[in-house]
């Protein structure tokens, strides 16, 4: 199942990523519009859903997937090629 998919089960989802490209455009951060998001997730997919046939962890893994490449496709357009690729901040030097 793919995140197309998902979307024509549970239309909610749609509003989700529409959000996180428009969070993305308005530079807030991938973890601030995740953990905003969180409760509406868990509600659409994952072991809170109302449908059981999205009520499994590769449903909700794969909207998460789906809502980052959303919220990364609106920092793009806002802020050119310095932007986040991946889940997890990585562009600071440990130290």
């Amino acid at each position: 199942m793919n995140f197309e998919q998902i979307k024509q089960i549970e239309p909610a989802l749609a509003k989700l990523e529409r959000h996180a490209e428009h969070a993305g455009r308005h530079g807030a951060s991938w973890t601030s519009y995740l953990l905003a998001s969180h409760e509406a997730l868990t509600k659409a997919t994952g072991r809170g859903a109302a449908i059981e046939e999205l009520q499994t962890a590769e449903a909700y893994e794969i909207c998460r997937a789906a809502l980052f490449a959303a919220w990364s496709r609106g920092s793009k357009e806002s802020a050119g090629s310095d932007v986040q690729t991946t889940m997890f901040d990585c562009s600071s030097i440990y130290q």
